[in-house]
């Protein structure tokens, strides 16, 4: 009677051990499934604002945009070296504000079950031109041009 009781106790330990480590597998891969979404998510996240500020610089047109193009720090590089592949969706409505434009990057992953997705929404003042053909605000007019660089002691300019 008593063996069968320790045996029983064993067997119950066992059971109850088992499930623990289950438990914590699961939540492992869980957590390990959740960082990898998160950087992926990262991922769209800078392809957007990359993508939003190369527009707003000019170097970009909404046509280039709408092709998928984003490119690195010179047109010569290649696209954006990122992990997997991502699909740009662009549109634009006009805003309340003259001369700016409502901007909506849509940035997802293509070709994944779960695709991470970033959606980015700005008002950018849209050029039809290059940027020979960029005006001067009057903000920038009341600032001097020839303002000296701080210079810190001990190091060489």
């Amino acid at each position: 009677m008593r063996r069968g009781a320790l045996l029983l106790e064993v067997l119950v330990s066992i059971a109850i051990f088992v499930a623990a480590a289950a438990f914590c597998v699961r939540a492992t891969s869980d957590a390990v499934d959740a960082l990898d979404r998160t950087e992926r998510r990262l991922v769209a996240a800078d392809l957007a604002r990359s993508a939003m500020a190369q527009l707003q610089a000019g170097v970009l047109s909404l046509a280039d945009l709408r092709d998928g193009s984003v490119f690195g720090e010179d047109r010569d590089d290649d696209r954006l070296m990122t992990i997997g592949q991502w699909r740009i969706e662009v549109r634009t409505r006009p805003s309340l504000r003259p001369r700016l434009t409502v901007v909506t990057l849509t940035v997802e992953e293509d070709g994944v079950d779960l695709p991470a997705r970033f959606v980015l929404r700005e008002l950018v003042a849209l050029r039809d031109g290059g940027e020979e053909e960029w005006e001067e605000d009057e903000m920038m007019r009341d600032l001097p041009m020839d303002i000296p660089l701080p210079v810190d002691e001990g190091l060489e300019p």
